[in-house]
């Protein structure tokens, strides 16, 4: 394919801002085993564009999973996060209990990134 005409193509440079660098990914998951079995998982991420080519990057993570069973539940969360910028800060938090009929699994991750605005 031959594209011959691009008058109506815009330079985005010269028209509005970019977005700095700043970004983030989280994950959350959650797995239980037994005869009842809940799980729960929700994820957002944001980035907001500063003065200047900074950026900010903000994402959050939060699972939950619950086995019972009379003989022997399971449940685990895995969680997980990555942060792209100039200065960058990953915090993960999980909990497991398991009392062999009853367990409960919890998890939690925030990252944030930050790629500071450029003095011009």
């Amino acid at each position: 394919m031959i594209i011959a005409d691009l008058s109506h193509l815009e330079f985005i440079s010269e028209t509005s801002a970019i977005l700095g660098n700043a970004g983030v990914g989280v994950g959350v998951y959650p797995v239980a085993y037994g005869d009842t079995t809940r799980t729960f998982a929700t994820a957002e991420t944001r980035a907001w564009e500063l003065p200047y080519g900074g950026s900010i990057a903000i994402g959050i993570a939060r699972g939950s999973a619950i086995g019972l069973d009379p003989v022997d539940a399971a449940a685990n969360v895995n969680v997980g996060g990555l942060a792209d910028g100039q200065i960058n800060k990953v915090i993960t938090i999980t909990y497991f209990v398991d009392t062999g009929p009853k367990a409960i699994a919890e998890g939690f991750v925030i990252a944030i990134a930050f790629d500071p605005p450029s003095r011009r």
